[in-house]
């Protein structure tokens, strides 16, 4: 059986996930993250949608999809969207909340 849970819930539970991110040390990649980055859209959502890793632009702006895969998923929710006639609800976050600001220009977009 699912679980369903209430609107307040969620929001409850996503906001004690970001405050175990934020003091998170669990790996190396803390002690050169530029900053953390935790997701965007809305919560709750019908889609949620995971990424690897935020991109350096995510990570400059602090908000996950900002770049061109942001511009991509953007267009492919609204053609969903246009082609079901209904509007979908997501959110979009990623497997790790950072990412090693050192040797980072390699990785850019």
């Amino acid at each position: 059986m699912p679980v369903v849970l209430t609107n307040d819930e969620i929001a409850r539970r996503w906001q004690k996930l970001k405050t175990d991110w934020v003091g998170c040390v669990r790996c190396q990649i803390h002690e050169s993250c530029l900053q953390k980055v935790f997701g965007s859209g809305k919560l709750p959502c019908k889609i949620l949608y995971v990424i690897d890793a935020p991109s350096w632009s995510d990570v400059t702006k602090g908000e996950l999809l900002t770049g061109e895969c942001g511009k991509v998923f953007s267009s492919l929710v609204s053609r969903a969207a246009k082609k079901s006639g209904k509007q979908f609800s997501y959110f979009a976050t990623s497997l790790i909340a950072c990412f090693p600001d050192d040797g980072f220009s390699r990785y850019r977009f």
